[in-house]
């Protein structure tokens, strides 16, 4: 019986149709398991049995897993918002609340309050129109009294033996600021040890242009920044102490 190569068939009844996954969700998920494998790279290279980190890269390191595992939620999340309003779903990005006169949950654009033992009562705002405070996935710190500010940065890797910054100045701004702000006043600048390759570090920092393997530096801050530049990116220069002149007496 002569048959037909590629011809359609009939699907059989209760068969499971197989949905195609929408481009944007597919974008922001390759994007998404690119970053947590950069990250997962260099936190490996952090607790491998030869290195030896500082005590502030590893609290860096857990630091990081926990910001871009918020961003990229986030991300993917503003992904999906884009994609309601392109479609003209605005109801789909609303945010969710059970209303206790109602009995039922309704959608509203208000954040509500709640406690915290170290702030008081903390009011949410909507990081965006589907994303609200969670016990389980916060959207903001409490800095108690008396936290250590501090800014993290990349360097290119320098000869080993030198691994201080002594008699160096730095200089922290925010970056892409529209006038000049004056530089925050720094203290301490530490070098860290354990390298991370130049392709991750673009995939974790989308925001800095690295070029090679690099080092992080900390700058430690002797002054509270203002508040609008908490969890900004800011840029830090640091200045090498100005090589001694050497002066030759000359007999005549």
């Amino acid at each position: 019986m002569p048959t037909t190569i590629g011809a359609p068939t009939a699907s059989r009844p209760g068969a499971k149709v197989e949905q195609q996954t929408p481009e944007w969700y597919r974008v922001a998920t390759e994007k998404r398991l690119a970053r947590a494998s950069a990250l997962r790279r260099w936190a490996t290279a952090v607790y491998a049995p030869d290195a030896r980190p500082l005590a502030w890269e590893r609290r860096l390191e857990q630091r990081l897993q926990a910001r871009v595992g918020r961003e990229d939620e986030m991300m993917l999340a503003q992904a999906g918002a884009a994609e309601n309003d392109r479609l003209r779903r605005p109801d789909a990005n609303m945010v969710h609340v059970f209303d206790q006169a109602l009995g039922r949950s309704r959608a509203t654009e208000e954040g509500r309050p709640y406690l915290n033992d170290v702030a008081g009562t903390v009011y949410s705002l909507w990081v965006m129109r589907r994303l609200s405070f969670s016990g389980l996935a916060p959207v903001a710190e409490i800095l108690r009294s008396g936290t250590a500010f501090e800014a993290f940065g990349l360097v290119p890797m320098r000869p080993a033996g030198a691994r201080d910054f002594l008699g160096w100045t730095a200089a922290v701004v925010p970056l892409g600021a529209s006038s000049p702000a004056a530089p925050l006043a720094v203290g301490a600048i530490e070098l860290g040890t354990v390298p991370i390759d130049a392709a991750d570090a673009r995939l974790i920092f989308p925001d800095l242009v690295v070029k090679q393997p690099s080092l992080f530096v900390r700058v430690t801050l002797r002054n509270e920044p203002p508040r609008e530049m908490l969890g900004k990116p800011v840029l830090i220069t640091l200045a090498s102490p100005a090589r001694p002149r050497v002066w030759y007496w000359l007999k005549g």
